[in-house]
């Protein structure tokens, strides 16, 4: 589970810092690399993981509904724990903010009375 949310970390990151629009070309050395680790049996396998193959065609889901299912328990839990996450980290982030306003204000309070006890002008 780490290494997902490690992965769409980086993911984020590095599409965060790529030109708007930013395509590669058809016919591009990327491509022609591409198609070339992409070779018979992997790209069967990427085919099938994606959706779009022969094992999306066969009915995968139809076969193994059980797979399907606990597939789709575990994506709504990810999602579950994803939003559970975020809550704790807003409200870890928003009592901090609010513990340092205060020790703020207390620190100004403190130096203004040792200001007035010297007797000196504190603004």
């Amino acid at each position: 589970m780490l290494f997902i949310i490690r992965a769409a970390f980086w993911i984020a990151v590095v599409a965060a810092f790529a030109p708007a629009g930013f395509t590669a070309p058809e016919d591009g050395a990327f491509a022609r690399e591409a198609r070339a680790i992409l070779s018979t049996p992997a790209r069967e396998a990427a085919e099938a993981a994606s959706g779009t193959g022969e094992m999306a065609a066969s009915g995968l889901c139809a076969d193994h509904g059980e797979l399907c299912a606990v597939g789709r328990s575990l994506a709504s839990f990810a999602g579950a724990m994803t939003e559970l996450a975020a809550d704790r980290t807003r409200s870890a982030l928003d009592a901090r903010a609010e513990e340092r306003l205060t020790s703020e204000a207390e620190a100004r309070r403190i130096e203004a009375a040792f200001a007035r006890a010297a007797g000196e002008p504190h603004g």
